[in-house]
Formats: C-alpha cells, sequence, structure tokens
C-alpha cells in the first residue's frame, strides 16, 4: 500500500514500514470471518512497537483489543524485543466482549447470538500468549480503573463516543510518561463518526506530537511533557461549543493531504451534522 506522505517525525518510531511481520503476530482469517479489524500497517505498527520500541519503563495498554488482533501483534513483538525480556502481564486489554449487530457476518457468524459476548474468542487468538496479557473485562467508564503503573504505549480503539473519549483522556492521558510514550488513536484516520478525536488532540496539541500514520486508520502520538489537570478540563469535548470544535477540526484538516485530508474533512463534517442534530450550544 502506498503512502502520500512520509513520517513526521520518524525519530520517535522503530522504522516499522520496513520491518518484517512474522506469521504468529497475526489472525487469520477462519471460513470467511475476518480475525481482526486493523489493517496489516496497523498490524506491522504495533509489532514493531512491542519489538522496537518498548523499553519495561510502563506498561502497554490495548484498550479496545476486540479480537485480539491488536494484543496478539503487541505481544509477538514483546516476544521477539532483543532489549528487552517481556514482563508477565505487560499488556493490560480493555474490552467489553459483548458483540454488536453490525459484527455479524464480519467477525463473527450471521447466527451467532447477540448475548452470546466473545471473550472466549479472544483468549484462544492470543493463546500462547497468555503470561504477557491481563485482561479487564467490562464498561470503561462504569468500572474502577485498575490502579495501572506508567503507560509506556497506549494503543485506543475505545474512543467510540464523546464522552468516552473524554473518559480515556482523563483517565489514561495523566498515567503516559512524558518525553517517552506514545499514543496510537486507532480511529483517528477511519472516516465514520470520530471527528471528537481530532478535536481532543488538536486541544491536547502542547503535549502531544503527531509523528506518524497507518495509510488508514491509526495515527501516532509523541506524548512530549506531562499534562496538566487543568488542561485536561479545558480538553473535555463534552463541554466544548460546536464553533470551537469547527476551528479545532479546521487544525487538523490543515496537518493533511490526499486521501487522509479528505478523511479529516468528511469526519469533521459528519461531527457538525450530530453537534446540529443535539441542538449543541453554538
Amino acid at each position: 500500500m502506498s503512502y502520500t506522505t512520509t513520517p513526521v517525525n520518524g525519530a520517535i518510531l522503530p522504522d516499522w514500514r520496513s520491518c518484517t511481520v512474522p506469521e504468529t503476530a497475526n489472525i487469520p482469517p477462519q471460513m470467511g470471518i475476518a480475525g481482526t479489524m486493523l489493517v496489516p500497517d496497523e498490524i506491522r505498527l504495533l509489532y514493531a512497537l512491542g519489538r522496537d520500541f518498548y523499553t519495561g519503563e510502563g506498561c502497554i495498554v490495548d484498550a479496545g483489543c476486540f479480537l485480539g488482533g491488536s494484543t496478539r501483534a503487541l505481544a509477538q513483538g514483546l516476544r521477539d524485543n532483543p532489549k528487552k525480556p517481556p514482563s508477565a502481564k505487560a499488556i493490560h486489554t480493555f474490552d467489553m466482549f459483548a458483540i454488536e449487530p453490525w459484527t455479524l457476518g464480519i467477525y463473527f457468524p450471521k447466527d451467532t447470538p447477540l448475548d452470546r459476548g466473545f471473550l472466549d474468542i479472544f483468549e484462544r487468538n492470543i493463546a500462547g500468549y497468555e503470561d504477557l496479557v491481563q485482561v479487564h473485562v467490562g464498561d470503561v467508564t462504569k468500572e474502577d480503573i485498575p490502579a495501572l503503573p506508567k503507560i509506556e504505549i497506549l494503543f485506543n480503539d475505545l474512543s467510540k463516543s464523546i464522552d468516552i473519549g473524554d473518559f480515556i483522556n482523563r483517565s489514561m492521558f495523566p498515567k503516559l510518561i512524558p518525553g517517552k510514550s506514545v499514543l496510537v488513536q486507532q480511529d483517528y484516520l477511519f472516516g465514520e463518526w470520530t471527528g471528537w478525536l481530532h478535536v481532543a488532540m488538536e486541544e491536547f496539541s502542547d503535549y502531544f506530537e503527531l509523528i506518524d500514520y497507518t495509510y488508514v486508520n491509526s495515527v501516532a502520538f509523541h506524548y512530549r511533557k506531562a499534562i496538566t489537570p487543568e488542561a485536561l478540563e479545558r480538553g473535555r469535548v463534552s463541554k466544548m461549543t460546536a464553533s470551537y470544535m469547527r476551528a479545532l477540526s479546521d487544525r487538523a484538516i490543515a496537518r493533511f493531504s490526499g486521501s487522509q485530508r479528505d478523511i479529516v474533512v468528511r469526519s469533521a463534517e459528519q461531527l457538525q451534522e450530530y453537534l446540529a442534530s443535539r441542538n449543541w450550544a453554538a
């Protein structure tokens, strides 16, 4: 797959584009059912982060692990890390493991009962890596977040709404390591109803530097300095006006070109449509 840009700051991340990912880092499709939502370049990025970036200074958080594609890629990277032997339970995964109707026929057989859950499928998909993974089951906004150590790598695929995004930012950003940690926002270049991610990351641009992205979906940020409680409060998207969100969206759009820019533009338009439908404060 071709790229329209070079890395924004290639000094932070390992050379993930050229690394060879072992087959063991992937969850293969089975009988036409996809094993992961991630594109191959996201698997490559996560594998490289585990293998070439992780030092053991903090843990890895896989927020929204779904079927385990991201977990397995990170875990295989830890196994292959030549500098740091993998620590027990270094990866903390979070998910409700609840089946949604739109996933039937794509990630689960069409006749799968919606109340079935898929924790057992996740566990099967990470078989052989259980010693590296601590699984947290439930709604993160309603469960007590465990006393995590500092977070060295945060892969976020949970911010599916403004409120959840605000919660993840407030609860996990302060645990990142200033000058070290990498945050990967998986839905940033997804293109459908993810505009609050652009708004939040622009609001926090004094603390996070955009450093790279896959062709679609994932955007990586470097955590430059410690975020303050005041900044976290100002950055609550749920408290912003529609016009302020629009201004931040425009800043995000200006960072991209080509098809990536088109994705961010579409997300910004959808966000404004959503706000108008809710009679959001102008």
